[in-house]
């Protein structure tokens, strides 16, 4: 039985328009809880490749080893 997963790289906007990074809080989480880290659907990675969405002169770093582990827990 694969692992659950948990959307750890994530930054959102409070009511008063603060950005909250909490990333390495949920990646904590996910290590400590046997989850496998997961990145929104609509995540755009930094590559030529892809349009980058959301917020500007913020980069989420996701390593090519966080892609394969996402792929090998969904597919399948």
């Amino acid at each position: 039985m694969k692992p659950d997963g948990i959307e750890a790289n994530y930054l959102y906007v409070d009511k008063n328009n603060k950005k909250i990074n909490e990333i390495n809080k949920w990646k904590n989480f996910a290590k400590k809880n046997k989850k496998f880290i997961t990145i929104g659907s609509d995540f755009h990675k930094k590559d030529g490749l892809r349009p980058e969405i959301g917020f500007i002169n913020w980069n989420i770093e996701i390593t090519d080893d966080e892609i394969d582990e996402i792929k090998n827990n969904i597919i399948n």
